[in-house]
């Protein structure tokens, strides 16, 4: 995706209501078959944005591959990230989505600094 602007909703449950939650979703869901496999979803020059909590992705399969590049990201992003689910074995996987992000909310605070 490219030049996107991605919208989080808020869900709630009536369980959740009770406590004045809502409930968090999933920006993405990506799974591929083996390390071979060329696919993986990117989004480019997005915007995520709305009134709900979501993760970036979780893990469809094993390994996962999802990147957010130039890509502005509002509060609604869940601070964990990215849920690896039942795949947690594949560490270096976050690690890449998490260097990516965190590489850009570090270019994001240079750029409101100078």
């Amino acid at each position: 995706m490219q030049n996107c602007v991605i919208n989080v909703k808020a869900v709630t449950s009536k369980r959740m209501m009770k406590i004045g939650g809502m409930l968090e979703g999933f920006i993405t869901a990506q799974g591929r078959e083996s390390e071979e496999d060329k696919s993986g979803f990117v989004f480019k020059h997005c915007v995520i944005q709305g009134d709900g909590k979501a993760y970036l992705g979780r893990a469809y399969r094993n390994y996962s591959r999802v990147v957010f590049y130039e890509t502005t990201m509002s509060n609604v992003i869940v601070r964990k990230g990215w849920d690896a689910w039942e795949y947690s074995d594949q560490v270096y996987v976050i690690f890449i989505l998490f260097f990516l992000y965190y590489m850009h909310l570090l270019h994001i605070y240079m750029a409101n600094i100078f």
